[in-house]
């Protein structure tokens, strides 16, 4: 990815007991996520590390030829297609927002 590129941030509400995430979204040139960073506002607590950690992944996979579709279908989702994890809800969100 070029040193300069286009992100956004916004909040995701995830869990109704912990603070939002903030989540911020690194694109290509050519406007294809490249890069995902999600933290708690609650930094260092295990739901922080979980999510950065998450997000690393994410972007890993981004780099690497996945796409958002394919992440997006391969992540646990209840009865309604809602996801029951933070990675789904990111994607979900990232998605709606495109």
């Amino acid at each position: 990815m070029a040193q300069r590129r286009e992100a956004e941030t916004f909040d995701l509400q995830f869990d109704t007991l912990t603070a939002p995430f903030a989540v911020t979204v690194g694109r290509y040139e050519d406007g294809r996520v490249g890069e995902i960073f999600v933290n708690s506002h609650k930094r260092d607590q295990m739901f922080d590390h979980l999510a950065r950690d998450t997000a690393i992944l994410m972007s890993f996979a981004l780099q690497h030829g996945a796409t958002m579709e394919s992440l997006r279908a391969a992540l646990t989702r209840d009865a309604n297609g809602n996801p029951l994890g933070l990675a789904g809800a990111v994607l979900d969100a990232i998605g709606e927002a495109a």
